[in-house]
């Protein structure tokens, strides 16, 4: 049972309780505030009657939507039909099927296509020197070694360059 469910059981054994226990005009102290058991009564049957009132609201909202879904599943179904059909009749880039808003779709690339620029693309990587994060976590530099005398005087040497070759690196891609 769900706590609104309980706390809707619990509020009616209070409203009954309160009719049984108490007469109409008794009046109870709750909180430094005084009451008629009837004025809670009326509070508490308050509370359970919002209760049903959201609960009601929630199962309509829940059928409208269901209904929803229905019809929109429905409706997709036609729509890409009439796409298609307005396509056959018309071409995909004439200006009645732009009327409807329906785009032509994008072209898809073919192998011997992908296949050239994977080629060329491993081919840049490697002119450039470019590495992928993996490969980058794989270089790790000579850590110094602490000495116990410091240098008197810092020398500073020029950075070696890394030598490129001439020619890229030619990779083929097997299918």
């Amino acid at each position: 049972m769900s706590s609104k469910q309980s706390k809707t059981v619990r509020d009616q054994t209070i409203i009954g309780a309160l009719g049984t226990q108490f007469k109409a005009g008794s009046v109870i102290t709750v909180n430094g505030n005084d009451y008629k058991a009837t004025d809670l009564q009326t509070q508490f049957q308050a509370e359970v009657d919002a209760a049903k009132a959201t609960q009601s609201a929630k199962t309509v909202w829940a059928q409208a939507v269901l209904a929803e879904k229905k019809v929109s599943t429905q409706v997709t179904l036609i729509r890409k039909g009439l796409r298609f059909t307005l396509i056959g009749n018309y071409g995909p880039e004439s200006a009645i099927v732009a009327a409807f808003g329906f785009t032509p779709k994008a072209t898809t690339v073919d192998v011997a296509t992908k296949s050239v620029a994977i080629e060329k693309r491993a081919a840049t990587r490697a002119a450039r020197g470019t590495k992928g994060s993996r490969q980058k976590k794989e270089i790790t530099g000579a850590k110094p070694v602490a000495s116990a005398a410091a240098p008197t005087s810092a020398t500073v040497s020029a950075p070696v360059a890394p030598v490129a070759s001439s020619t890229p690196l030619q990779t083929t891609a097997t299918a």
